[in-house]
């Protein structure tokens, strides 16, 4: 029932967009299409005492809208290090109390996500504001800690304004509901982060933002983690990304780096 629920709400917010979106002209999008993808490596020991190392290397599709936007995402992972460790929504977490250790890599759990840009800031309406909804399907192989094995559904809201043309602000809410394995049962996960961007040049904007995510194993810490990185407008229809990320808590990667491309055509 729940399932079903949470993917009805999923097909709302995106068939919703696309009804609204043919009768309205603003945030009308320069590309209809973009591919991106990136390479993220994280490590630390998510409280288990045993090192853990991995590399989520996503390839996203995504197809825009005047008002929406649809993006399908097809990862490869590897991990080496504690059997407690998995991925959800395309980060490493830890998901047991196993001991011992593995390496594996492949395919991991596809993602379909669908955003609604509900509002965007004008001068009686201070908010850029965008719903989302995201479904994990569980394509990974979760016996060797590349997925849940489970169907998981993210819903969340995202927002941001521009306090001048140099400087803007953001944070973003998501809460996920979490399939249970035979084995465990997973508690649902609440997650938001929340920090500011600024634009040294025409081209470049750097940010810096503070992100935390609720344990979903009792006797766990939350993770927290601040990332600074930028994304650089390289080409008209080619953009280059980056993050650094430093985790706070033993259940956070200790570091994490990402870089990436993009290309809207």
């Amino acid at each position: 029932m729940k399932k079903c629920l949470v993917f009805s709400l999923f097909l709302t917010t995106f068939f919703s967009a696309l009804a609204h979106a043919q009768t309205t002209t603003y945030n009308n999008p320069a590309y209809l299409w973009e591919a991106a993808s990136s390479l993220t490596y994280d490590e630390g020991d998510y409280g288990t005492g045993t090192a853990t190392h991995t590399i989520y290397m996503p390839v996203t599709i995504s197809r825009n809208f005047d008002h929406a936007r649809l993006d399908w995402t097809i990862p490869f992972v590897y991990k080496s290090g504690s059997a407690a460790v998995s991925f959800l929504n395309g980060h490493p977490i830890r998901t047991g109390y196993n001991s011992g250790s593995q390496s594996a890599s492949g395919l991991g759990d596809l993602l379909l996500k669908g955003s609604y840009y509900f509002s965007e800031q004008v001068e009686d309406q201070p908010l850029n504001t965008a719903l989302v909804a995201q479904e994990e399907f569980p394509t990974a192989d979760d016996k060797n800690g590349l997925g849940t094995g489970e169907f998981d559904e993210m819903l969340g809201i995202e927002l941001n304004t521009n306090l001048t043309e140099e400087w803007k602000v953001f944070t973003n809410f998501y809460y996920t509901f979490l399939g249970n394995p035979s084995y465990i049962n997973f508690r649902n996960q609440f997650a938001f982060d929340a920090g500011c961007a600024y634009k040294p040049t025409a081209n470049l904007w750097a940010h810096l933002y503070y992100e935390q995510s609720l344990a979903i194993i009792g006797g766990t810490s939350d993770e927290q983690m601040i990332f600074l990185g930028g994304n650089y407008q390289w080409q008209h229809n080619i953009h280059l990304f980056a993050d650094l990320g430093i985790g706070f808590t033993e259940n956070s990667p200790a570091i994490g780096i990402t870089g990436g491309a993009g290309i809207e055509f």
